[in-house]
C-alpha cells in the first residue's frame, strides 16, 4: 500500500511541475526545466523511502526493488514528455 502511495505521490509531484511551469508565461521553457528539477528531486525524496524503509528492517534488496518501482514511472513519464516537447 504505501508502494502505491509513493507511486502515487510521484505522479502527483510530476503534475505539479508540469502545471507551474505551464504557468509561467514569461519563459518558454519553464516547463522543460520543471521536468529537467523534477528528476533529481523524486531521486532523493524516492531515496529517502529507501532508506526509512532499510532502519526500519526491511532487506536492502527488496527496498531497492521497490525503490526502482517507485522512481522509474514518474521519471520516465517526465522523460517522454521532455523529448516530446523538443
Amino acid at each position: 500500500m504505501h508502494t502505491l502511495l509513493m507511486l502515487t505521490l510521484g505522479l502527483f509531484m510530476l503534475l505539479c511541475c508540469v502545471l507551474l511551469g505551464d504557468l509561467c508565461p514569461l519563459n518558454k521553457t519553464a516547463r522543460d526545466k520543471a521536468l529537467v528539477a523534477f528528476i533529481p528531486i523524486w531521486g532523493l525524496i524516492s531515496l529517502l523511502n529507501m532508506t526509512v524503509g532499510v532502519i526500519k528492517g526491511f532487506p536492502l534488496v527488496f527496498e531497492a526493488g521497490i525503490f526502482i518501482l517507485v522512481y522509474l514511472p514518474p521519471c520516465l513519464i517526465a522523460y517522454f514528455l521532455l523529448r516530446r516537447a523538443r
